[in-house]
């Protein structure tokens, strides 16, 4: 055994590693040194399954293709280490800092994370199937085709964050931050969205058939081409929101905020639009079946009370206040952008 192996078998609890909280209840830490501090060393392929890992330092370091599953780990400092093809399923992570960590293809199946920060994170592709998520920081993360089906977010934060063709169905989201967020294709099917802001978000073509939206804001987002199948939403906003070509088929919204959005070219099917707020939407192609609109509310129509004969009211330009979608050249720079980074830093190890 090298000496190595044997400081793995012997990693020192307790070390000191240094936590704070900030004020959005995100754990963010700050190591000086630990004993028995593994940065930047080579654990590729190494085995912690089941292991106790706490206040251990692997900042920088190999550890792709390693097995941390049902491990349990606290207080650790794994920054811009590469853990790509990592085996995590069924561990337990607490207090850790995982900031610009490498995570492509891993498996963080049924992983419980909590007040973990994951800003900047690479997880395109990795599986997190059923796993149990709060207070979690994953601004800006990229998690591109990963699967999240089933997942638990709670007191969390997806700002910024790249969901484009992820798998979210039947995700549970409490308290989260989507804002900004680009889900592009993403699937939210059976999803539950329970006080989430997502404002100025790209849903575009996303699947939010079965979904659940309560006390949840859409303001400004773009959801162009996205379908709504059985959609279920109270006291939620879509508040200048770009629904240009969505579809609403048998679904529920009775009161929810329309005032602004664009629904040119939208279709709905048997949905109840009850006491819903159409005030200055954009309705033009909008095409509605069946569908219950007692109460909704309307803009007032103006007009000229005094003047000219044949007076009209003057015109103005309508400008979109909602998130525009990317282009498919804006989404080829920001994918080759994304490769250049992800090459830099395995040039780097």
């Amino acid at each position: 055994m090298s000496d190595q192996d044997r400081d793995i078998e012997q990693l020192a609890l307790g070390g000191s590693a240094g936590t704070g909280s900030s004020a959005d209840g995100v754990v963010r830490i700050g190591v000086e040194s630990v004993d028995g501090s593994y940065r930047e060393a080579d654990l590729r392929g190494k085995s912690f399954r089941g292991r106790v890992l706490q206040g251990i330092d692997f900042t920088g370091a190999r550890l792709d293709g390693a097995d941390l599953t049902e491990a349990q780990i606290k207080r650790c400092v794994f920054r811009g280490a590469n853990l790509a093809g990592v085996r995590a399923s069924r561990a337990s992570i607490s207090e850790c800092d995982f900031v610009d960590t490498y995570l492509v293809d891993a498996d963080l199946n049924n992983v419980h994370l909590e007040q973990v920060d994951m800003a900047g994170a690479v997880l395109r592709n990795a599986q997190l199937r059923g796993a149990r998520m709060v207070g979690v920081n994953m601004s800006s993360a990229d998690l591109t085709s990963a699967s999240l089906s089933k997942a638990c977010f709670e007191l969390g934060r997806l700002t910024g964050a790249v969901l484009e063709k992820a798998d979210l169905s039947k995700v549970s989201m409490s308290t989260v931050d989507l804002d900004t967020a680009s889900a592009r294709g993403a699937i939210f099917a059976g999803a539950t969205f329970a006080s989430v802001s997502a404002k100025l978000a790209d849903f575009s073509a996303c699947d939010f058939g079965g979904a659940r939206a309560h006390g949840t804001s859409f303001e400004r987002a773009s959801l162009q081409g996205a379908r709504f199948d059985r959609f279920v939403a109270g006291g939620t906003s879509f508040e200048f929101a770009d629904l240009r070509k969505t579809h609403f088929t048998d679904s529920s919204l009775p009161e929810v905020v329309l005032l602004g959005a664009n629904l040119q070219g939208a279709s709905a099917l048997r949905t109840d639009f009850e006491r819903a707020d159409f005030s200055w939407t954009e309705i033009e192609g909008f095409e509605s079946i069946l569908c219950k609109m007692d109460g909704v509310l309307r803009a007032p129509e103006w007009s000229v009370r005094y003047g000219p004969a044949r007076s009209r009211p003057p015109e103005s330009a309508r400008i979109p206040l909602y998130r525009k979608a990317a282009t498919p050249e804006e989404r080829q720079k920001l994918f080759e952008a994304a490769l250049e980074i992800e090459n830099m830093l395995r040039d780097k190890r």
